[in-house]
């Protein structure tokens, strides 16, 4: 990742004050949280991995878990490096939004200006900023709010948006994911680290693709800041393993520490990566409780302020790689659970 500095001097308007800069700075730090393929050996498992064109599904009983289209780094619910790129993208974007609510109802300055230069329009004015945020009068803000909340909310918004696709590309030189696309034939091909998914080194994803994925409306995004182009080629049918499978793949590829199936066993093949449902589920309950007890109580403003409490004080308690990660889950969570009840 590019150094964060170079990243907010991108714009110079985007004006650091303190409201979103800990979120979007958090964000362009990401580290993942598992260990990389080692890139001395990336074409050897390329070469097992693709045998006479074809993609292996099994080693002896264990499947390989492939993820199937460009679309996969936009899903944030996958259990896979892959997924986690998704999902931190999904997590900082949320908490964003959540950060523009507390600024809402914490402002301590008009939101709405009694006298608005009527020389410039609305739009001129930057009051048409950020179309998804549900702003009642816009062409009645005052400048204030627009400099101060509204057009640092959407070069935040730019910046992160911008910045997952660099987390993707840094992702791949470091080892964290291997893919391949297809050649005319339908024969898989590597994607070499920098190439990226166009050939020349670009590693974004097309408007369409990535809105589906995340769940995104078209106001989300204005297309000045995110313009459409056309898909790749075969781009639905392209292949990625992540690096959370190198533990398993070294062990049959190199060490032949895991036996073939036999005939007699006809237990389900295990898949490759984290088992769906051991995650920190159970442990996150009785904190997830807190910050409901915390917000339904009137104690804490937001999910976000009574989560912040939460972890500042119980942080050692929580599982996971980081103060960001831990902030995230159990924000999602609470949330889930307060709009469930």
């Amino acid at each position: 990742m590019e150094d964060i500095e170079k990243w907010f001097a991108k714009s110079a308007r985007f004006k650091r004050n303190g409201y979103y800069d800990d979120i979007v700075e958090s964000y362009l730090s990401l580290k993942l949280s598992s260990d990389p393929f080692p890139i001395a050996r990336a074409d050897e498992i390329a070469r097992s991995l693709i045998v006479n064109g074809v993609p292996r599904t099994h080693f002896g009983k264990l499947a390989v878990g492939w993820k199937v289209g460009l679309g996969s780094f936009c899903s944030p619910h996958d259990n896979s490096v892959i997924g986690e790129l998704a999902a931190t993208h999904a997590d900082s974007l949320l908490q964003l939004y959540q950060r523009w609510l507390d600024v809402e109802d914490e402002l301590d300055f008009p939101k709405y200006g009694s006298k608005v230069d009527c020389e410039l329009s609305p739009k001129q004015r930057g009051a048409l900023l950020s179309p998804s945020l549900q702003i009642d009068e816009r062409e009645r803000l005052s400048d204030r709010y627009i400099s101060d909340v509204l057009r640092p909310y959407g070069m935040a918004r730019y910046l992160m948006h911008k910045a997952f696709f660099n987390q993707i590309e840094v992702a791949h030189r470091e080892g964290h994911w291997i893919g391949f696309t297809l050649t005319e034939t339908g024969s898989p091909q590597i994607i070499v680290p920098g190439q990226g998914f166009d050939g020349r080194g670009r590693y974004s994803i097309d408007r369409g693709t990535y809105l589906k994925g995340f769940g995104f409306s078209d106001q989300d995004f204005p297309l000045a800041n995110f313009p459409d182009r056309p898909r790749h080629t075969n781009q639905s049918s392209w292949l990625f393993i992540g690096s959370e499978q190198w533990g398993v793949i070294s062990d049959i590829l190199f060490d032949g520490r895991i036996a073939q199936s036999s005939g007699a066993d006809n237990k389900k093949p295990a898949v490759l990566g984290r088992p769906h449902g051991r995650g920190y589920q159970a442990g996150d309950r009785l904190f997830v409780k807190m910050i409901v007890d915390l917000v339904r109580s009137g104690q804490k403003p937001s999910i976000h302020a009574a989560t912040l409490d939460v972890v500042n004080v119980s942080g050692d308690e929580i599982a996971g790689a980081s103060v960001e990660a831990k902030i995230a889950r159990l924000r999602k969570r609470a949330a889930r659970v307060l709009k469930e009840t």
